[in-house]
């Protein structure tokens, strides 16, 4: 067979070395954003996290952001943002962008004859990682990578198509600028900068250095005369996505203003080097340059520069993961999903906000278990969200409508949407509530605009079809459950929990969360009155007996208190009797306000209601 017949690999790839490096790395930070990130929790937002992009399909959206300088970019990063729904879709989007960050990298510094990109290639997409770890700034990480990406491609393309007349170099150089302009508008300046330091060694360098800067009136002219956009107007354009010196000392946004000078440094430590007659700092370097060489030396080298990139991208992720804050979105999208038992699991990593604690109780009574563990409520307006300290909007949602408050959590809905955004889970969610009211047709307003919805199109349509033709629905069922708990009294100002549970069940004495809430609420505020008097509504369900709380409770009630209990046939079990008299016994036998009376009671009692109510 001919020597020159045999497959070439790919120039474009380097080495096979090289690729399977790279393969390893961008393979590691796909699985970092997948298993240890989560990008679905950005998508949802749990009430934590703002600015997250609207998009729907069609051309009235688009149109909304052609007709201004840079909206296509922007139009792009939205419809890339949606991707996040899907838990690997979004870490493949994130990943390809740092990789295109990695080749226009690499690609602009071969242009300019640097030779291989080295470690310096992998700087941004670790960056992208960390800031996607700590969920702050992730509204700018495309925007920015989208940015930086038209704006190294571009500079590549110019200066590989360059005239060498002044004439032309000055024209071209007007027109890439100005379509730069157009399709990301922050990507201009950079993009000039670009060609400038691909300037600096060439031929009349100062003269083209001088045209470059005069290409700057590119942006001003095509934003007057396309967009009617006023002079003043275009440099904060120009500068839409670009460094914030005032921000330098928040961490976050010192590392978005790192994903922009990464090349420009590079650049510049390049040229500099260069014009001191030294090897570019991005030249091949020990363990990072590609290798034609078999010797085992080599292969050592190579693999320990791929096992200390793996290693960067493992100590990036952790030391960048804003754990707490994860596990508070957790709790929250888990919820909103009714998967109870995760809640529980991971609420205790999250921060004790009212927030999360609301949402542990929801699962304990989710889970049935809201009458035999204490709740983690320690306030009883913490279990309503009735605090006025705390902005419920988002988190309160989904407990006023498992309640039967529908107009309380429409109102919570709407302020959420001119907060948050139009997200298709409060769409969603307001098209259950209008349909319990019977606004059908309110209903349909925002089935239409989910139908646009990446992700969300084919259930809106399918739902649509269905009402339309009036066959059933799957929320059929939970549609005519929440009708018969919801609540119809007009109140003017806001009502303590108390009364509004109690209005819950006046309107539907089967309410079966209205009353274990009611329950829950006097057991933290320590009403025992208040429980015993409404204790025999427990009988309404089918429970299978009284719950260990709510009988400890009743014992406390007639021993400490001598209140008289109506259980008709709800009996009590003689061992919380005995627990309670053991745990008199003891509690008088340290004294009550003993320092050490409460830890040492705690490790036999601490479940207890009798631990809780006199020693809490």
């Amino acid at each position: 067979m001919n020597k020159n017949s045999r497959a070439r690999w790919p120039d474009w790839l380097k080495t096979p070395r090289d690729f399977l490096r790279g393969l390893l790395f961008f393979g590691f930070v796909f699985y970092f954003l997948r298993q240890q990130v989560d990008l679905r929790l950005i998508y949802h937002g749990g009430g934590m996290l703002v600015n997250f992009p609207t998009f729907y399909w069609g051309d009235v959206f688009f149109r909304e952001f052609a007709a201004y300088p840079g909206g296509v970019m922007e139009y792009a990063c939205a419809l890339a943002s949606q991707s996040f729904f899907d838990p690997w879709l979004g870490p493949l989007v994130v990943t390809a962008m740092g990789w295109l960050l990695y080749a226009s990298t690499a690609y602009y510094l071969r242009v300019l004859g640097m030779g291989s990109v080295g470690v310096i290639g992998y700087a941004q997409p670790l960056l992208i990682l960390a800031l996607y770890a700590r969920y702050v700034n992730y509204a700018e990480v495309l925007p920015v990578a989208g940015t930086l990406i038209t704006a190294a491609m571009s500079a590549c393309l110019y200066l590989k198509i360059r005239p060498h007349s002044l004439y032309l170099f000055g024209w071209i150089l007007a027109l890439f600028t100005g379509a730069v302009y157009v399709i990301a508008s922050g990507a201009a300046l950079w993009f000039i900068g670009l060609c400038w330091l691909g300037e600096w060694r060439g031929n009349a360098r100062w003269k083209r250095l001088m045209i470059a800067c005069l290409a700057l009136a590119a942006p001003f002219i095509v934003g007057k005369l396309a967009y009617g956009t006023p002079l003043s107007e275009v440099w904060p354009q120009l500068n839409a996505h670009g460094l914030r010196w005032f921000h330098l000392k928040e961490w976050d946004q010192a590392m978005v203003n790192a994903l922009y000078l990464v090349l420009p440094l590079a650049t510049l430590s390049g040229l500099m080097l260069a014009q001191f007659g030294k090897r570019s700092p991005v030249a091949p370097a020990a363990g990072f340059s590609p290798s034609n060489g078999n010797s085992r030396g080599d292969l050592l080298s190579s693999v320990f520069s791929t096992v200390l990139l793996l290693a960067m991208v493992v100590a990036t992720g952790l030391l960048s993961l804003n754990a707490t804050l994860r596990a508070a979105l957790k709790v929250d999208y888990y919820c909103w999903r009714q998967r109870w038992s995760e809640v529980l699991k991971i609420a205790p990593e999250a921060p004790r906000t009212a927030h999360v604690i609301c949402a542990q109780d929801r699962a304990l009574y989710h889970s049935g278990r809201l009458g035999d563990d204490l709740p983690f409520a320690q306030n009883s307006e913490v279990l309503m969200l009735n605090q006025k300290k705390y902005r419920p909007d988002w988190n309160a949602i989904d407990l006023y409508i498992d309640l039967g408050f529908i107009n309380l959590a429409q109102h919570h809905l709407a302020e959420s949407v001119e907060y948050y955004g139009e997200r298709p889970l409060l769409l969603k969610r307001l098209v259950l509530v209008n349909r319990v009211a019977g606004n059908d047709g309110t209903a349909r307003i925002y089935l239409n605009a989910l139908a646009k919805v990446p992700f969300y199109s084919d259930w809106a349509k399918e739902y649509l079809r269905k009402l339309a033709a009036k066959a059933p629905l799957d929320d059929d069922g939970e549609v005519e459950r929440l009708r018969q708990l919801a609540f119809t009294k007009d109140y003017i100002a806001p009502l303590p929990a108390e009364a509004l549970l109690l209005h819950l069940l006046e309107r539907n004495k089967n309410n079966r969360m209205a009353c274990e809430y009611l329950l829950a609420h006097y057991l933290l505020s320590k009403n025992l009155p208040g429980f015993v008097k409404e204790i025999s509504r427990l009988k309404d369900f089918s429970l299978g007996g009284i719950p260990r709380l709510h009988q400890e409770a009743i014992v406390l009630a007639v021993r400490a208190l001598d209140l008289k209990v109506d259980l008709k046939s709800l009996p009590i079990d003689l061992g919380c009797v005995q627990r309670h008299d053991e745990f008199a016994r003891r509690l008088k036998a340290l004294g009550a306000d003993a320092p050490h009376a409460r830890e040492i009671l705690r490790q036999d009692y601490g479940n207890s209601y009798y631990f809780f109510y006199y020693l809490q």
